[in-house]
């Protein structure tokens, strides 16, 4: 089913359904995929997964690496681009120019930093899906367990702790990138290989 989104109608914070995605622990599945509008430029909605969806590194070995080169952002377009959406639904997403190697197209994305800022502290903290959470070869979502509320959210009737997820900027060293952490604040320190963090893909979508 292709959504054939009404972009006059869309507010930043409403949620739309748009793809699909394996969501259940075994992976099995293909459950419709939940966005959140992040803004709205009339011809155009910038989206985010409203939860994390997958666990991956920034990169696949601890090394200094931008945006351009890293291996999460090879994955979105080798992998994930495919898996979550059939081709008519593509045709729906306007790629944005790669960070630092503009003549390279970005069709899912992360958020930088600033584009972040489009959600409130409090609006950050996200939970990861049954998938992300499940452990898999050499990769494991952290899950906050401590008593910090803000870190802690409802998930269908569940109270579930909040999983850190990668921003597209760099951080503090050529070896690090930012993520969204605790309280939802961004962190620059993120060392690149680690592989507990989550991903929250973000797309431009147009209409038809």
């Amino acid at each position: 089913m292709v959504t054939k989104p009404c972009l006059g109608t869309q507010k930043p914070g409403d949620t739309i359904v748009f793809g699909a995605y394996p969501q259940t622990a075994e992976g099995l599945d293909l459950t419709p995929l939940r966005w959140r509008v992040l803004r709205n430029e009339g011809s155009r909605l910038r989206l985010l997964s409203d939860q994390i969806l997958d666990c991956q590194p920034y990169h696949e070995t601890q090394a200094a690496v931008a945006w351009a080169d890293c291996s999460l952002r090879r994955w979105l377009y080798e992998q994930f681009v495919r898996q979550a959406f059939g081709a008519a639904e593509q045709q729906l997403i306007r790629p944005m120019a790669c960070d630092g190697q503009p003549e390279a197209w970005d069709w899912v994305f992360l958020l930088s930093e600033e584009e972040s800022e489009d959600l409130p502290a409090s609006s950050r903290g996200a939970t990861g899906t049954a998938y992300a959470r499940a452990a898999r070869p050499g990769r494991r979502l952290y899950v906050y367990d401590k008593s910090v509320e803000a870190n802690v959210q409802d998930d269908r009737g569940e109270r579930l702790g909040c999983s850190w997820w990668w921003l597209r900027a760099g951080g503090n060293r050529p070896d690090r990138a930012c993520f969204v952490g605790t309280r939802g604040s961004v962190r620059h320190y993120g060392q690149v290989s680690l592989t507990c963090y989550g991903v929250r893909p973000a797309i431009w979508l147009i209409g038809l």
